[in-house]
C-alpha cells in the first residue's frame, strides 16, 4: 500500500504533485495541483473529481514531469479514505 505525507497548506511543495480532498465524509472530491519546474509550467485540475480518478492523474503529472512524490492536504481529517493508501505526518 503506497504512503502519502498529509501537509498542513492547501499549496503544492517545490518536490510533489499535490492531491487536495475536499467535500463531505462519505462525498469526498479530490484535486490535482502541481508546481513549476524545468519540465512544466506547473498546473492543476482543479475541478472536483472522484479521489480514484485524482490520484490516477496525480501520478500521471508526477511520472510526467519527475516529481519524486504525492502529498495530501485534507480539509477534514475524515476525509481520509484508508483504502487510499497509509497517511503519514
Amino acid at each position: 500500500m503506497q504512503s502519502f505525507q498529509q501537509i498542513t497548506q492547501p499549496q503544492p511543495p517545490a518536490d510533489a504533485v499535490l492531491v487536495k480532498i475536499v467535500g463531505t465524509p462519505g462525498a469526498p472530491k479530490a484535486e490535482v495541483l502541481w508546481p513549476a519546474t524545468a519540465a512544466t509550467p506547473g498546473g492543476d485540475y482543479l475541478y472536483p473529481t472522484d479521489p480514484a480518478v485524482a490520484f490516477e492523474r496525480a501520478r500521471d503529472v508526477m511520472v510526467n514531469y519527475g516529481y519524486p512524490r504525492i502529498v495530501i492536504w485534507l480539509a477534514s481529517p475524515e476525509l481520509w479514505d484508508e483504502a487510499w493508501g497509509n497517511l503519514v505526518p
